[in-house]
């Protein structure tokens, strides 16, 4: 039989078969086709579809659990073929726990179709915690049927509560793309890129070698994304394309290896062990929040990093740099950063509703500064955690000193390269620099930020 079967309960079909009429319950009854070629393609030196085996539809029904267990089930077998397979995703009311994807699979949820989270992480790709170390992960896909995109709802009602829609460990030849994510002030980015590191607290620890490794990440946006935190997040990651994501608050794409705490043991590996190198970021946009791109090395060196067409919406700025403040070990540093094409930062309306944090409070716009001593003296956003200011500029480079001179590596300064870029605001601002540095920032009672400049 040439074409998928996979209907409701309670539907039979009649099939003519060596002359013999047959009633069929195709309740449960799945069969195998070639399979389409929904996949996202070849894109060069980041993803290669490598998935050539037989699809199967899974329709999910029954609770969280029972549908958990259908489509791992589901996954687990498509893994298990010679070339691997596909596994295509209908139903409605779809509830699902962990789903632990596996090499050789391409994942396609029906467009249009939403999954509510039953659970911290929803699809977990090679990244144990606690777990034993797993083999390197190849060739993995999730992407939706069709042109159009699915959708992923946290499902929290509550505000910073624990959810990563997607978990990337050691994973090589991968790619995301074509879904939305209802978030709700999650406090960990919705796409977590992550080392599949072990458990030891200890410095110097390779594993934290382990990390995503070639990859696409695609047509996603999200919405209510917290500040400080992202759509999505490199603590770790090379090889990679971000192309055409968005998002509503916080931050768009934020690449900073792990916290630089005491206890940052990721940091404690090594500067280039688990660092993040090799990313192309391309059509970038955040409204509403603090940036569409956050640059922070804590000790890592990262290099390579490229962008072009960056946007920003009603945020504070559209890029963002800064160096390490931590004094657990040397500082680290970006190098190779360029961004070319249009960086552009819009503001649409003369209200206060892009996000800030400790160290954008020194750039606000002048207006924004009177009567306040203090960051929390800005009107609350809407997570509680954050504030709220208006937009100040496209590009703020709090990792140099100034446009003629970085400064020293011990304090971890680095410059990015906006030599070709289009730098461009509209709407009315009350200082009309496009670039902020370091030396640049002032504090609320108007003198300047002296110590958090030396810092």
């Amino acid at each position: 039989m040439n074409s998928v079967i996979n209907q409701s309960i309670g539907k039979t079909i009649q099939h003519c078969l060596m002359g013999t009429m047959l009633t069929l319950s195709i309740a449960s009854m799945t069969y195998s086709t070639s399979t389409e070629a929904a996949s996202i393609g070849n894109q060069g030196r980041y993803f290669t579809n490598k998935v050539t085996g037989t699809s199967e539809t899974v329709n999910l029904s029954g609770n969280a659990s029972q549908q958990t267990s259908q489509l791992q089930a589901a996954i687990n077998r498509a893994s298990n073929k010679v070339n691997g397979g596909v596994v295509k995703v209908m139903g409605n009311d779809i509830k699902l726990a962990q789903i632990d994807l596996k090499a050789n699979v391409r994942l396609e949820i029906q467009s249009g179709k939403t999954i509510k989270m039953a659970d911290k992480v929803l699809f977990n790709l090679n990244r144990n915690g606690q777990g034993p170390r797993a083999p390197l992960m190849q060739n993995v896909e999730i992407t939706s049927t069709g042109s159009g995109r699915f959708n992923i709802d946290v499902n929290k009602s509550a505000i910073f509560s624990n959810a990563i829609p997607v978990r990337v460990g050691y994973v090589k030849n991968f790619a995301l793309s074509n879904f939305n994510i209802k978030d709700n002030y999650s406090i960990f980015p919705s796409l977590f890129m992550v080392a599949d590191s072990d458990a030891r607290t200890v410095a110097n620890n390779a594993t934290y070698g382990r990390i995503p490794e070639k990859g696409v990440v695609e047509n996603i946006s999200a919405t209510k994304v917290a500040a400080g935190y992202a759509l999505i997040q490199l603590f770790s990651g090379k090889k990679m394309r971000l192309k055409n994501l968005d998002a509503e608050g916080g931050l768009t794409i934020r690449l900073e290896p792990g916290s630089g705490r005491p206890s940052d043991y990721l940091n404690q590996a090594g500067p280039r062990v688990g660092n993040i190198a090799d990313i192309k970021m391309i059509d970038i946009e955040n409204t509403e929040g603090m940036a569409a791109l956050f640059l922070k090395p804590h000790q890592k060196i990262c290099s390579d990093i490229t962008g072009s067409n960056i946007r920003g919406v009603n945020s504070a700025f559209t890029i963002m740099s800064n160096s390490s403040d931590s004094n657990t070990f040397s500082r680290g540093y970006f190098e190779r950063t360029k961004f070319t094409g249009r960086i552009s930062l819009t503001k649409t309306k003369n209200t206060p509703l892009a996000d800030i944090g400790a160290s954008s409070q020194y750039f606000v716009e002048p207006s924004e500064s009177v009567g306040r001593t203090k960051i929390a003296d800005f009107p609350n956003d809407p997570s509680g955690r954050r504030w709220h200011t208006k937009p100040m500029a496209p590009v703020l480079i709090a990792s140099a000193l100034n446009r003629n001179t970085v400064g020293t590596s011990a304090k971890g300064r680095f410059g990015i390269d906006i030599s070709n870029a289009n730098i461009i605001k509209t709407g009315n601002y009350e200082r009309s620099t496009n670039v902020f540095y370091r030396e640049d920032a002032i504090k609320l009672n108007n003198k300047p930020a002296t110590a958090w400049i030396n810092k």
